[in-house]
């Protein structure tokens, strides 16, 4: 069964965050052909979507699940303050 995201579920960010995000998670990318413009999907190992690299025109647009975000957030202060 496909899992369908809301826009809701997602923040932007920037290139370099979302390649790091990516990283750490392991996340699979995925070309998804069901997306009208150019879209790669980021998925974990049970194929849920974590994260997504859209390609509209001439900007590219990277996106994360905001609980995804904000793990990554939470890590990188508490890496500074300790």
């Amino acid at each position: 069964m496909k899992e369908y995201i809301t826009k809701a579920d997602f923040v932007e960010v920037s290139a370099e965050t979302f390649r790091a995000i990516v990283k750490k998670s392991k996340l699979t990318g995925k070309t998804n052909h069901d997306c009208q413009d150019m879209q790669d999907d980021y998925v974990n190992t049970e194929g849920v979507i974590l994260a997504t690299h859209e390609m509209i025109a001439c900007a590219d647009i990277y996106q994360v699940r905001r609980e995804l975000f904000d793990n990554y957030i939470l890590t990188a202060s508490l890496k500074h303050a300790g």
